[in-house]
């Protein structure tokens, strides 16, 4: 009988994901750089310890970083080129027109 199994979770890397991971991966080595070193030092920005877990999901999921962490990962020498690519900011068409715009729209 054949089991009903659900989709393949996505998380093989692309090429390009695999590269940067390897970069860092030697970046993190030849430097003696932990996670737990990591958490550290971004605990500063939140006020809080970070957990091990969130500094490795930043930094190894294929997916985008928060501008202060990745700023603050670049003042402490990480090249960017091993960093995830900054998170883009949304830039909803009705927000970022001003108010008298908006209304002269409305009214033509």
């Amino acid at each position: 009988m054949n089991a009903i199994l659900p989709p393949p979770r996505l998380t093989a890397a692309s090429g390009r994901d695999r590269d940067r991971m390897a970069r860092l991966r030697a970046f993190l080595k030849d430097h003696d750089i932990r996670y737990p070193d990591i958490a550290e030092q971004l605990k500063p920005i939140e006020g809080k310890p970070l957990s091990l877990q969130r500094v490795h999901g930043m930094l190894c999921r294929n997916a985008y970083m928060e501008k202060t962490f990745r700023d603050r990962l670049l003042d402490l020498g990480f090249p960017e080129d091993v960093l995830p690519p900054e998170k883009p900011v949304a830039r909803f068409p009705g927000l970022t027109a001003g108010r008298d715009e908006r209304r002269d729209a409305a009214t033509a």
